[in-house]
């Protein structure tokens, strides 16, 4: 099966302009150093169309570019035919299964994830077509890459996210990896940190124990919920004071820890 990529703007008098170096944008963010096309004020519609290229067959085989697998991924979004991205992800997950240490299948399983989640969600927030997103192949490409080998370099899910958002913000991969890595935490640092934040909001420590108690006699399913969002709602304001102490910590560990350290703090107990 044969599948397509756009090369050219075409403008409705002749003129081609190469896909990879303009744009219809003039927003900065989504430029990314390319050409705004000429003759497209006034917003939609433009008097382009897109000239497609049509010799890439998605394969799972050594040798295919990388770019061009993120390509495919995307004229099968784009054409909403989720059937085939739906196959090709069973047959990576096979692969994976089957051949572990196979890269490929890696990579395959992480780009049709890359586009049907991260760029997706983009297009749906601004409105735009899938090939209007603003990272170039190269930069998905290592994006794809990271979110492939992310589980082997003991990385958390969401550094992918994070690397994502600050690409968009004009960030260099390189520098947007760096800056994402989770904080390297001390064995006892979190925990103490997080018993410096009990200490600073005594108050909210004995709220706190108030509502566990309150939820603990409390018969009413509405009322239950409104006590757990109470409590959360406590634990959401101490997870931001003790990331401000320590940039980089992962949230899910920094809550973890902060409902640890409230059962044992002596204020907890008091009432």
């Amino acid at each position: 099966m044969k599948t397509q990529w756009p090369i050219y703007h075409v403008h409705r008098d002749g003129r081609k302009f190469a896909y990879e170096e303009y744009t219809v944008d003039h927003d900065e963010r989504f430029t990314k150093g390319r050409k705004t096309l000429p003759d497209c004020e006034g917003g939609y519609p433009f008097p382009y169309t897109i000239e497609f290229a049509s010799n890439v067959s998605p394969k799972l085989v050594e040798g295919d570019d990388l770019g061009d697998i993120i390509h495919n991924m995307m004229v099968f979004y784009d054409a909403e035919d989720m059937e085939t991205l739906s196959e090709l992800k069973e047959r990576a997950k096979n692969g994976v299964e089957v051949y572990p240490g196979n890269f490929k299948y890696r990579f395959v399983l992480a780009a049709i994830n890359l586009v049907t989640n991260e760029v997706a969600s983009w297009c749906n927030e601004f409105g735009r077509g899938i090939f209007e997103y603003p990272l170039p192949k190269e930069s998905l490409v290592d994006v794809a890459v990271l979110m492939a080998t992310r589980e082997g370099l003991g990385l958390p899910a969401d550094v992918v996210t994070k690397v994502v958002k600050e690409m968009l913000n004009g960030m260099s991969y390189a520098d947007a990896f760096e800056k994402s890595l989770p904080a390297v935490v001390a064995e006892g640092e979190l925990e103490g940190l997080v018993r410096e934040v009990l200490t600073e909001y005594p108050e909210k420590v004995a709220d706190w124990k108030k509502l566990v108690a309150k939820e603990a006699t409390t018969d009413s399913e509405e009322k239950t919920k409104e006590v757990q969002k109470r409590k959360t709602s406590i634990v959401n304001m101490m997870v931001g004071m003790v990331m401000r102490k320590k940039k980089g910590l992962d949230a899910r560990e920094v809550v973890k820890t902060i409902e640890v350290e409230l059962s044992r703090n002596p204020l907890a107990e008091s009432t």
